[in-house]
């Protein structure tokens, strides 16, 4: 694959991102997040989105600097061992690793349209 469909799944990742953060603004907290049932699949889903994309990567430049690993066992996890969910975990992901992953993504972003 081109690195063009690397920069396509690096945006879709990007949106997804935007995705979960739309869905904190509009609660007043994580734990109010998660404890809406429809909001907390939503963010599962995203997740495994992430994950899945980020897997699908070829460009190894950016998967070097992306948590490529981490993020597709978190989608496993979510797509094959549903009661096996974590949600401290989740948590953890949605409030410290997803903004991390956002600013790499930026990075990269920027970088490639030099």
């Amino acid at each position: 694959m081109s690195k063009k469909s690397d920069y396509a799944r690096v945006r879709f990742v990007l949106a997804k991102i935007e995705d979960l953060q739309g869905y904190q603004t509009r609660f007043p907290s994580l734990d109010a997040l998660f404890s809406d049932l429809m909001a907390y699949d939503a963010v599962l889903m995203c997740l495994l989105q992430i994950g899945e994309s980020l897997q699908k990567l070829e460009n190894k430049s950016w998967s070097e600097q992306l948590p490529v690993q981490g993020a597709y066992f978190v989608r496993n996890i979510i797509a094959h061992d549903y009661e096996g969910v974590d949600r401290s975990i989740v948590e953890r992901i949605v409030a410290d690793e997803i903004p991390r992953l956002r600013l790499v993504i930026n990075q990269i972003l920027a970088e490639s349209s030099r």
